[in-house]
């Protein structure tokens, strides 16, 4: 059975977190505060998953150019929590 690659995002407290999973391993793990920056955090996860040798068309998407820039003073709010090995 193939392992599919999935995105969840959850709101806890007053951050958003989201999770990459392929099949049932968490991959990355990210968390912003503003509502505005989830689909961010979620392409950022992508783009890491397909430069680190993840192999998925979803995540190779996630590493095109993006056709129109930000509008200046957006900031990002993204952090990164490191997953453990168990």
């Amino acid at each position: 059975m193939e392992k599919k690659l999935t995105i969840k995002v959850t709101r806890l407290k007053k951050e958003y977190h989201a999770r990459l999973r392929l099949g049932h391993s968490i991959i990355d793990e990210m968390s912003c505060k503003k509502k505005q920056d989830i689909g961010w955090i979620c392409r950022e996860m992508l783009r890491w998953y397909s430069k680190t040798g993840g192999v998925d068309p979803w995540a190779e998407k996630a590493r095109d150019k993006q056709i129109e820039p930000k509008p200046m003073g957006i900031k990002y709010l993204g952090k990164s929590y490191p997953i453990l090995a168990e």
